[in-house]
């Protein structure tokens, strides 16, 4: 048998702020995002649906985005409001309720020319 790879938070690098507060509901334990770096390869397994949802946040923690990485605002700017909850996309995020800056983080792992990226980006205007 295969031993299934532990899963890592940031698969692109380390966490830049491990001291920043995280509020993930129904994960109240991830309170920071060292919290998740530490904790995610010990509790879940690379390929959980639950590793890849969180590992699609993790830029919200300062890990490396990919290069070609869309952008929430079409013009490039930083959200105004990140920690505005958006309940219409409870749906993605596997029933919790993001904020701004969890979706930010979640966009910047999308490709320019991905269609999420354009669908979000017109949301979000």
């Amino acid at each position: 048998t295969t031993l299934a790879s532990p899963c890592m938070f940031c698969t692109r690098g380390d966490i830049t702020t491990p001291e920043k507060p995280v509020t993930i509901p129904g994960y109240d334990f991830l309170d920071t995002c060292g919290t998740i770096d530490s904790l995610l390869p010990v509790v879940l397994q690379d390929g959980d649906p639950e590793c890849e949802l969180l590992q699609l946040l993790s830029t919200y923690c300062g890990c490396p985005a990919p290069e070609d990485s869309c952008a929430m605002c079409p013009d490039g700017s930083q959200i105004t409001e990140p920690e505005k909850e958006v309940p219409w996309l409870a749906g993605a995020f596997q029933g919790i309720v993001p904020n701004c800056g969890l979706v930010e983080a979640y966009v910047a792992n999308l490709a320019t020319d991905d269609e999420t990226c354009s669908a979000l980006q017109a949301m979000s205007t």
